[in-house]
């Protein structure tokens, strides 16, 4: 499993070759990309593919493949409203155009649907899904669906639903090991989805202080996820693919941080 990182952990201050740079040298053997609005090294929905060609130099000058797209924007796939959803699935489609120009082989989704009811909103989801198979199919890039904190996918048998009726082996789960840790255990989700859903993982810290207290520590700091029992349900499902760190930058300059964390992922890979 290769060390990556988001390139949110360097900070929206500092350009591609810097954030390349300080990955690189931390230790990383990958870099996620994302998708955004703004920031320094953001890609948008306006980046061109000579753009990308730069991006990709700097790839194989730094030997750090970029590990997958996500995204902040989009989000509303399942929306009743046309024009919402048409906007998400454009998101959606722009992934894929990064990720075929960069040679990452998949990109992160995040469902949602905005003020439609919840059962709508997932049969929505699974239309507009499908509705995107010819150029998911077309491009081969895994697409997977992040269970965040919006009250989309509640528990792993949602997410299997999903993936499930959707019916391609490309569309999945990026699983964040953190993103379900508040009620539930991470390594439940993850036996119970198994190998053939999850495409892609993020690694992240989570700390649970009483039943309405909780944050997200870095990995190297004290947490409540038990990563031994993390890594053994993810070698038991055969997962080989990265683990990508996903945390914010602090103030000022990242590197002491990214050290710390791919040293914490290390340890974590030998539980």
């Amino acid at each position: 499993m290769k060390r990556s990182v988001n390139a949110w952990a360097v900070g929206s201050d500092y350009g591609f070759e810097e954030t390349f740079s300080k990955v690189k040298a931390a230790g990383f053997e990958a870099i996620e990309l994302n998708l955004d609005a703004d920031g320094a090294h953001a890609l948008t929905m306006e980046t061109t593919a000579a753009d990308l060609e730069k991006i990709a130099q700097l790839s194989e000058k730094y030997s750090l493949p970029v590990s997958g797209i996500s995204t902040s924007i989009g989000g509303n796939i399942g929306s009743s409203d046309p024009a919402e959803s048409e906007a998400a699935k454009d998101v959606v489609k722009k992934q894929l155009f990064l990720a075929k120009h960069l040679g990452a082989e998949a990109i992160l989704t995040v469902p949602g649907a905005g003020d439609t009811p919840w059962g709508e909103a997932h049969e929505n989801c699974i239309a507009a899904y499908r509705s995107l198979l010819p150029v998911i199919e077309d491009t081969g890039i895994l697409v997977g669906m992040e269970h965040v904190w919006n009250g989309f996918f509640l528990s792993p048998r949602d997410l299997a639903y999903t993936v499930d009726a959707i019916g391609s082996d490309l569309v999945g789960v990026y699983f964040d090991i953190a993103n379900c840790a508040d009620r539930s255990r991470s390594e439940d989700w993850i036996t119970f989805l198994g190998g053939d859903r999850i495409k892609r993982v993020h690694i992240k810290n989570f700390m649970r202080k009483s039943v309405f207290e909780f944050s997200f520590p870095l990995l190297f700091e004290e947490g409540t996820v038990d990563f031994a029992a993390v890594m053994t349900a993810l070698r038991k499902i055969g997962y080989e693919g990265p683990l990508t760190a996903e945390f914010g930058a602090p103030e000022g300059d990242p590197t002491e941080q990214l050290v710390k964390s791919v040293e914490a992922i290390r340890r974590i890979q030998c539980l």
